[in-house]
């Protein structure tokens, strides 16, 4: 028994004998191999090298996917919401993973960068201010309301609405 590398057939003999090959020794003729274990999602078969175009007694090894899960034959049996905000998982249909779309509401733009979904606010009030040179009459924010002071007359002076009017009138 001989063993010989064909020359051109394999790009790092150093790889090869890293990898697959365990120890040879082309003067003593003998090969050892490491074995080959299929994981879940994964076959391995020992098929004719040619097809069976030629008569020979060559083999080859074909490592397959099965469907690539970690469940048996590669099959998805769960999706789960990690962290404590809204989930987006919605189960599992056949061996697909269902999840929800995002829905901008009003004043929300989303917008992708990447693998991440941006949720923005557009025209968010988040403070007031007094123009002018009379009393003030916004006083700030309480739990996200703003807050303004009410106006009142005094003695003769009366406060009133009309429409979209604040009348102050003296008689």
């Amino acid at each position: 028994m001989s063993i010989s590398i064909v020359q051109n057939t394999l790009s790092d003999v150093a790889s090869i004998s890293a990898g697959v090959v365990d120890r040879y020794d082309s003067n003593a003729g003998w090969l050892i191999l490491r074995g080959i274990e299929a994981g879940p999602g994964i076959s391995i078969d020992v098929v004719d090298a040619d097809n069976d175009v030629f008569i020979t007694n060559q083999k080859k090894i074909v490592i397959s996917s099965t469907g690539g899960g970690p469940g048996p034959g590669g099959s998805i049996s769960g999706a789960i919401n990690v962290g404590t905000g809204i989930g987006v998982s919605d189960g599992v249909s056949g061996s697909s993973i269902r999840l929800k779309s995002f829905v901008a509401g009003n004043n929300i733009q989303l917008t992708t960068v990447g693998d991440d979904i941006v949720v923005s606010a557009n025209n968010v009030i988040v403070g007031a201010e007094n123009v002018g040179t009379g009393e003030e009459l916004y006083k700030g924010i309480n739990n996200n309301n703003l807050q303004f002071r009410t106006i009142r007359g005094d003695q003769n002076i009366t406060v009133s609405i009309n429409g979209d009017d604040l009348v102050i009138s003296a008689p």
